[in-house]
């Protein structure tokens, strides 16, 4: 039986579902009226896909989709003992409020955490869910099975430790991959030079103080955004600045742009900040040689002491 429930506005932000296909999205809204009033589903495609695509052809086969909500977290599966495959909505009851609720008769079974993709094929380039650790049944004991509540599901795991997709909470030895500063880049927070071991010690006390769970490349990319933040700030707050508080503009012969680009950049950096003047760089090269190029031409008109009306 469908279900009335909420999407709150952090679904569409989520760094998570944001890495997984269109279908499977569609799904994981779909999936929040499947479930029953804890949060627990009949994992049958089957089933799901009566209930959730009556009318519509996904692009990719139901079992696929699953794997993809599994692998980002946002779903745990589980096997009974007849065979039959059930799953979980992690942190269900954190973001839904449940009138009148029915008790789960899917919690009450028997389950065994279940590796969803050991039997599934042609899962999307880039949702493989690389590096993930799975609890398999060989290994799985009763006392494993997550409850609705459960701290891992609200991407909270104890120091040192893995959740069920692979997660981790930040600790002391962690660093990040020799190519950091190429996958920075490619990330679109170009780093000039390597992390300094202050700027990863802060980053990893801030994080370890937080007990907030991600993968791996997720603590890479929130570290290069961290230091590119940080180290902007620190040049804004090292340039020169006058007796009404603003930054001093000085001329460098040497940087192989003109004065008046210069200018133009100061002005932006000073209001904007220097990421914001790294962007309009990267966009808008063109603007800023045709700029060059005029003044180089002296095509550029004094206004104050040109003759000529403008009208």
């Amino acid at each position: 039986m469908a279900r009335i429930r909420t999407i709150k506005p952090t679904f569409w932000t989520d760094e998570d579902m944001a890495e997984i296909s269109e279908s499977a999205c569609l799904l994981a809204i779909g999936l929040l009226n499947y479930a029953d009033d804890e949060g627990y589903f009949n994992a049958n495609p089957k089933l799901i896909k009566a209930a959730v695509f009556p009318i519509r052809e996904t692009s990719h086969s139901i079992p696929v989709l699953l794997q993809e909500l599994s692998n980002c977290g946002y779903i745990s599966l589980f096997s009974a003992q007849n065979g039959k495959h059930f799953g979980l909505i992690n942190n269900f009851t954190k973001h839904q409020v449940v009138n009148k609720k029915t008790p789960s008769k899917i919690k009450e079974m028997n389950l065994l955490p279940y590796d969803y993709g050991s039997d599934t094929v042609g899962l999307p380039l880039g949702k493989e869910g690389k590096g993930s650790i799975k609890t398999t049944l060989c290994n799985a004991r009763e006392g494993n099975l997550p409850d609705v509540d459960n701290a891992i599901l609200n991407d909270r795991v104890p120091a040192g430790g893995f959740s069920v997709d692979g997660k981790f909470v930040m600790f002391d030895e962690w660093e990040p991959d020799s190519d950091f500063l190429r996958k920075s880049a490619f990330w679109g927070h170009a780093l000039t030079e390597p992390v300094k071991p202050t700027e990863l010690a802060e980053f990893i006390t801030y994080w370890k103080a937080e007990g907030k769970a991600k993968h791996h490349e997720q603590w890479e990319m929130a570290l290069a955004k961290s230091i590119k933040f940080q180290r902007a700030k620190s040049n804004n707050s090292n340039a020169g600045v006058n007796n009404n508080g603003k930054s001093e503009f000085k001329f460098d012969p040497n940087s192989g742009k003109s004065r008046a680009v210069q200018l133009v950049e100061h002005k932006i950096r000073e209001k904007h900040g220097q990421e914001y003047l790294d962007s309009l760089a990267t966009n808008d090269g063109v603007l800023w040689g045709e700029m060059d190029k005029q003044e180089r031409d002296g095509t550029l008109i004094d206004v104050e002491t040109s003759t000529q009306r403008i009208e």
